[in-house]
């Protein structure tokens, strides 16, 4: 879970959690689960970053955990029934055996 708050928040705010100028400042920002979060994050995705980050194992959270999380959207199994059938692209076999075809056509030729 450690790796997915570090990415998670790299993908959000734009910079990595823990920045410091050596490496062994960096170590223990790190060890000591030092990192601010910038002020218009909201308080959910804060909190979320709080539990993905913290130094603890045991005591960070785990998958159940953020799929629970309020900053995520709620989804039921109506809503993800729904959201499949509503899908913007459904791959049809027939395109995908064209795809495979020019793939092999461009390794081939090479």
């Amino acid at each position: 879970m450690w790796s997915l708050g570090v990415l998670l928040y790299l993908m959000i705010v734009g910079k990595p959690p823990f920045v410091a100028t050596t490496s062994t400042y960096l170590y223990k920002k790190i060890n000591r689960g030092q990192f601010s979060v910038p002020k218009w994050l909201s308080s959910d995705a804060k909190a979320l970053f709080k539990m993905l980050l913290h130094v603890n194992p045991d005591e960070r959270c785990n998958a159940e955990d953020i799929c629970r999380h309020s900053w995520l959207p709620v989804y039921d199994e109506i809503t993800l029934e729904h959201h499949e059938q509503s899908s913007l692209f459904v791959a049809q076999p027939e395109a995908d055996a064209a795809i495979l075809d020019q793939v092999r056509w461009v390794v081939v030729s090479e």
